[in-house]
């Protein structure tokens, strides 16, 4: 039997295959990085993993019992999947830190759009009133 489960060890979250044979088990690990998509699990499971399993070493016997592999219901997989969402949120931390950037960069950025409109209007009065002189004064 061959499991992949994609899981999130703090920082990074990552891929643990596994193969149940006869013989015993065999255990190797993946590291993603930031939070993958289904594309990118997708692309893992079409190249790398080929690679993941040729490298594998030796089986190990363990005594514990093969994992059931036990069918769950579609209305608890939707609440836990809802349960754990509520824990985590829907973002990782990298996520909401560009967010935030993203955040304080518009701030910035409204901030100079404004000082410079207000500038700009300050030399639009002033030429306004410099050319208003002139005709006042016939020229």
């Amino acid at each position: 039997m061959l499991l992949l489960t994609v899981l999130f060890d703090d920082p990074w979250w990552i891929g643990v295959v596994e193969v149940h044979t006869a013989a015993g088990i065999q255990v190797a690990r993946w590291i993603f990085g930031s939070e993958p998509g289904n594309a990118e699990v997708y692309a893992f499971v079409q190249g790398e993993f080929t690679r993941l399993l040729d490298g594998l070493c030796s089986p190990v016997s363990l005594d514990a019992a093969e994992p059931s592999v036990r069918r769950r219901s579609p209305k608890r997989a939707a609440r836990e999947a809802a349960r754990s969402l509520r824990e985590r949120g829907i973002s990782t931390y990298a996520q909401e830190a560009l967010k935030q950037q993203q955040e304080a960069h518009k701030q910035e950025r409204k901030q100079t759009q404004r000082e410079r409109r207000k500038q700009q209007a300050d030399a639009r009065r002033a030429q306004a009133r410099q050319r208003a002189k002139e005709r006042h004064r016939g020229r």
